[in-house]
């Protein structure tokens, strides 16, 4: 293979992968088939298996991306508010549960995939180390040290807001409109803003 042929390949690939993320985040990992996403990106089905040994394969790429997309989401949220702990934690937050399907969440949207039975180890251990990648960057805008390497009980309360964001978002997405939605919702961000 050639080099530009190589170069177009890894370009096909990466076509692939963000499309699949894209797909998987908005549909959901068993509502998205192979054909929809090389359909998406004007490829045929055969194609696909040039480039990856299975639906599976791609899913762990698709699901690190995700994953990936979202860090750097968190960091440029937190950076305008240099050493402001509060101010990161509650910014996270607030951004966390605005209003906005068309970005969905790597932990809520594959969370069923990685559940199941059809996930392989790769796919759950790419959820596992990109959800505590997640949570670490919540602690660390949240950080309260002890002294002797445990969690604080500043922590273990930032650890609950963590847990409640991502509740408060799964409840808001299902439930709509509902009133009792709104009001967890905005509960969860009042409680990140006040000092824990």
């Amino acid at each position: 293979m050639g080099r530009a042929s190589k170069e177009e390949a890894e370009r096909t690939r990466a076509r692939i992968v963000e499309t699949a993320s894209d797909l998987f985040r908005a549909s959901g990992v068993a509502q998205v088939s192979v054909a929809d996403i090389m359909s998406a990106i004007g490829l045929t089905t055969g194609g696909f298996y040039k480039h990856f040994a299975s639906k599976e394969a791609l899913v762990a790429e698709a699901l690190e991306l995700a994953f990936t997309q979202a860090s750097s989401n968190w960091r440029s949220i937190t950076a305008p508010h240099g050493d402001d702990l509060a101010a990161q934690r509650a910014e996270l937050v607030r951004n966390y549960l605005r209003p906005n399907p068309e970005e969905r969440c790597p932990m809520i949207s594959y969370s069923p995939h990685t559940a199941s039975a059809a996930a392989e180890d790769a796919t759950r251990s790419c959820y596992r180390e990109g959800t505590e990648a997640l949570l670490d960057s919540f602690l660390t805008a949240g950080r309260h040290e002890d002294g002797a390497g445990e969690r604080s009980p500043a922590e273990r309360k930032t650890m609950l807001l963590f847990a409640a964001m991502i509740g408060a978002r799964v409840l808001k997405e299902a439930a709509g409109d509902a009133a009792w939605a709104d009001e967890l919702r905005n509960v969860v961000i009042e409680a990140a803003a006040a000092d824990i």
